[in-house]
C-alpha cells in the first residue's frame, strides 16, 4: 500500500507557530523514514488514518524527547485516574515515562485500529500478533534515532484522541445509604424491592404494572412510556439522583434476581454497553462494573475478557464521548 509522502505542513497541525522552526525538517524526514514499515504491514489497511499514523510516532518521538507535550499529558492523566501509565500493558520496572518504550508504540497503534466511528467496531486486541510485530518495527526505527533527535522550543498540542476522553472526572458511587434524602420516586422504588437499588422485567407489561403498583404513576398509556411497548429486556436502576430505565440490556445482568439474564448472550453481545453510545446508560454501567453484574462480559479475543474488565472505565471514556459524563462536557462547550 502506497502512502503520501509527509510534508512540513502536516507536521505543523500540533505545532500552533506562524513559523517552522530549524528543527521540524528533521522530524518530518524521521516520519517519512517511517512510511515504509507501514507501507509493508497488513494493518495499514485497517486504518482509517492511514496517512496520519506516522505523524502519530513522530509527535510521540519529540513529546518524548522533550518530556512534554501531547504523549506526555496523556499517561499523566492515565496515571492519576488508574495509577499506571497506560492501559491493557503490563507495565515493567523497565518502563520509563520521559524515554520511548515498546508498550508506547503498541498502545498508539491499538489507537489507530480503534476508531471511534458511527459503526461502533469492536476495539482491537491489545496483544494482537500482527500489531506487535509492526510495533517491533516502529521502536527499533524510534530506538536508533532517539538520541539524534532534537530538542524543540514549543510543546506538540492534544494530538492523541484520549486525551480529551481521560478529562472527566471519576465516575460516582452509586449505592444508596440508609441516611440519604432521597427522591420520591427512589424510595417508592425501594420500599418495592425490598432495598434492592436493581429490578428487571421481560417485557413492557411487567414494566408497567411496577410503574403503576409501586410507583403510584398514573395508569394512562400517555404517562408510562408508551414508545416501549415493544421493547423487552428491561434494566430500572433506583440510585440518589433518581431512577432511570434501559431497555433490551437485561440479558447481560448476571443477578440472582434477573431472570432475563443469558449468559451466552452476555458473553456475545455484552461489550456493546462499553463502547455504543446510549445502549446502557453510564449511571448504570458504573453501577453494574462496581457491583460486578457484568461479570460475563468479553471482548472477543484471547484474553478478552482482562482486558475488558481491567480496563473498562478507559474503554468507556473513549468510546462512549459525551454519554459517559454529559454535564462535564455542556461545561465544556460554555
Amino acid at each position: 500500500m502506497k502512502l503520501q509522502k509527509i510534508y512540513r505542513q502536516l507536521w505543523m497541525e500540533v505545532h500552533p507557530r506562524p513559523q517552522s522552526a530549524d528543527t521540524d525538517q528533521w522530524y518530518v524526514d524521521f516520519a517519512n523514514r517511517l512510511l515504509p514499515l507501514f507501507e509493508k504491514s497488513e494493518l495499514t489497511g485497517q486504518m482509517i488514518h492511514k496517512n496520519r499514523a506516522v505523524l502519530y510516532f513522530t509527535w510521540y518521538l519529540e513529546d518524548c524527547v522533550n518530556n512534554s507535550g501531547g504523549w506526555n499529558k496523556f499517561i499523566r492523566l492515565h496515571k492519576r485516574l488508574y495509577g499506571r501509565f497506560l492501559p491493557f500493558y503490563t507495565l515493567t520496572g523497565a518502563y520509563a515515562d520521559d524515554e520511548i518504550n515498546f508498550e508506547d508504540v503498541s498502545f498508539l497503534l491499538w489507537s489507530l485500529l480503534s476508531p471511534v466511528t458511527d459503526d461502533s467496531p469492536v476495539p482491537w486486541n491489545p496483544t494482537d500478533k500482527s500489531l506487535l510485530r509492526l510495533a517491533t518495527d516502529i521502536y527499533a526505527l524510534l530506538e536508533a534515532h532517539f538520541e539524534q533527535a532534537p530538542l524543540t522550543d514549543d510543546e506538540s498540542m492534544d494530538w492523541l484522541p484520549e486525551i480529551r476522553a481521560l478529562l472527566p472526572p471519576p465516575g460516582p458511587v452509586l449505592d444508596i445509604f440508609p441516611e440519604m434524602e432521597l427522591p420520591h420516586d427512589v424510595t417508592k422504588f425501594l420500599n418495592a424491592t425490598q432495598g434492592k437499588q436493581l429490578v428487571y422485567f421481560e417485557d413492557y407489561a411487567g414494566l408497567r404494572r411496577f410503574c403503576v403498583d409501586a410507583l403510584e404513576w398514573a395508569d394512562e398509556d400517555n404517562s408510562l412510556m408508551p414508545e416501549l411497548a415493544d421493547e423487552e429486556n428491561f434494566v430500572f436502576f433506583a440510585n440518589p439522583k433518581g431512577i432511570l430505565l434501559a431497555p433490551n440490556i437485561g440479558a447481560c445482568f448476571r443477578d440472582e434476581r434477573n431472570s432475563t439474564y443469558n449468559p451466552g448472550i452476555a458473553e456475545q453481545e455484552g461489550a456493546e454497553l462499553l463502547y455504543v453510545p446510549g445502549l446502557c446508560p453510564i449511571d448504570l454501567l458504573h453501577y453494574a462494573m462496581q457491583h460486578d453484574l457484568l461479570s460475563e462480559v468479553t471482548f472477543p479475543f484471547e484474553d478478552g475478557r482482562r482486558v475488558l474488565h481491567e480496563n473498562w472505565d478507559f474503554i468507556a471514556r473513549r468510546y462512549l464521548g459525551k454519554y459517559y459524563n454529559e454535564d462535564f462536557y455542556e461545561e465544556e462547550r460554555k
